[in-house]
């Protein structure tokens, strides 16, 4: 189906990244880079190395190999690859669909940062949200 390599992974890139519920720009703030530079590997204009590669699977949590397999897997995508997500935040969101612009690219940085101990980041913004409330 691709002739080109680079063509297949960005097809996955962006698939995966719709799938997944976060915007082009949430992507780039958690990499670090330009809206411009990952859109450019979604369109297949600029190479994704494998270090960013690497990272981009974890933030949207799938396998690293998925870029990998056989490009017959992206036939089961093509029916919903052009599909947006959607631009209504949820009061009480069950997925990344439903947050914020803001709130999916914490949740990007925070799957990106294996350093980060994520029960003391929810354990402290319990703590903040409790003396807010009973400041109150």
């Amino acid at each position: 189906m691709y002739n080109d390599e680079n063509k297949f992974v960005a097809d996955m890139l962006k698939k995966l990244r719709i799938d997944a519920g976060f915007s082009q720009q949430n992507m780039a703030d958690a990499l670090d880079i330009n809206r411009s530079t990952y859109s450019y590997y979604e369109l297949g204009k600029t190479k994704v190395s494998i270090n960013y590669l690497k990272k981009i699977s974890k933030i949207l949590g799938v396998s690293f190999t998925i870029f990998f397999e056989e490009e017959d897997s992206l036939l089961d995508f093509a029916d919903n690859s052009n599909r947006r997500p959607g631009k209504i935040v949820d009061e009480d969101p069950q997925n990344v669909g439903g947050l914020s612009n803001e709130e999916k690219s914490i949740v990007a940085m925070l799957r990106l940062n294996e350093d980060l101990d994520l029960q003391a980041v929810i354990n402290a913004l319990q703590k903040k949200t409790k003396r807010a409330e009973d400041e109150k």
